[in-house]
């Protein structure tokens, strides 16, 4: 799918299955997609996309495998993920995402985001080369469980690399 061509916002998903998908180029005020029940993503690319690439719903639960978030920005929260239900990641790269907000300095979670409430798993991942302007890599409020996932050579401008 390409973003430039889909409209503004795309409606929230319930009950979806994604493989081998590549969602490129969206520019939306809020998320590429927006997950309100259960959701699963199979070698899918986000790339390049405006405002996160994956937002969960707090009802939610999302499943990525083999998966790349890469070159996604937002000025505000999850450069390429804003978890606010319940989110598990396997196998997958989030590298060269921002989220930084010259203005407001509230840009959290370069790469992923997880909200108070919240809870994400993330297995035999990489996470690296993130922006934010708090957490580069990761930033939560929620819950959070990590296992055999690299974190490295990410940024933040105030606090949390």
């Amino acid at each position: 799918m390409d973003g430039v061509q889909q409209a503004h916002r795309m409606n929230c998903l319930t009950g979806w299955t994604f493989e081998n998908v590549a969602m490129k180029n969206f520019n939306t005020s809020w998320a590429a997609i927006i997950v309100c029940n259960d959701t699963y993503l199979d070698n899918c690319q986000f790339d390049n996309n405006i405002g996160s690439s994956v937002y969960t719903g707090s009802e939610s639960y999302v499943e990525m495998t083999n998966c790349t978030l890469s070159n996604n920005s937002t000025t505000f929260r999850g450069g390429a993920i804003q978890c606010v239900g319940q989110m598990r990641l396997e196998s997958c790269t989030i590298a060269n995402n921002s989220a930084v907000n010259q203005e407001s300095l509230q840009g959290e979670g370069g790469a992923v985001r997880v909200s108070y409430g919240g809870s994400c798993e993330i297995l035999s991942s990489c996470i690296t080369g993130n922006t934010a302007d708090y957490g580069g890599g990761v930033y939560t409020e929620g819950e959070i469980n990590l296992v055999d996932t690299f974190i490295c050579n990410n940024t933040a401008n105030y606090g949390g690399d």
